[in-house]
């Protein structure tokens, strides 16, 4: 008797995390594509950044970014000739933060902005587990190396 009142609440509940499933990975599958990856780098960023090429990768539970020769322009200008990124989308949404796994950086320029405008949008609050640096220069201070785990 129980078992006839609980086939449609467990059906339901399949066909509500397989439809979540489908729109995840058809996101992650618009996102791979070159026009995907710089609509979404244009919506996120505006025109605060330029690249040469970019590569957006699904991953299991988020996707791998990966951005040669590119150039952020904010508070700071950051400059770099490679970034590859790893961002978990699950403990994103959890955290209410975007929670970044893997972050690489190769070969990068940070120079402050004294003179930019004071209106600058929020930033979003960003955790990164694992951190690699390879040749940042900051101002007159270069560093060779970096590896935070």
């Amino acid at each position: 008797m129980v078992k006839k009142y609980l086939i449609w609440p467990i059906r339901l509940f399949l066909y509500l995390i397989a439809i979540f499933i489908l729109s995840f990975y058809s996101f992650c599958l618009f996102i791979s594509t070159d026009y995907g990856s710089k609509a979404i780098t244009k919506y996120l960023f505006e025109d605060n950044i330029q690249f040469e090429e970019i590569s957006i990768e699904p991953s299991l539970l988020g996707m791998q970014v990966n951005i040669k020769n590119f150039q952020y322009i904010g508070a700071a200008d950051f400059s770099g000739e490679e970034i590859n990124l790893e961002i978990n989308f699950l403990n994103s949404v959890i955290g209410n933060k975007i929670f970044v796994s893997d972050f690489s950086l190769n070969n990068a320029e940070v120079t402050l902005n004294e003179q930019r405008d004071t209106n600058q949008t929020d930033q979003p609050e960003v955790f990164i587990d694992q951190l690699s640096i390879i040749d940042l220069k900051v101002g007159n201070t270069i560093f060779q190396k970096i590896n935070l785990i």
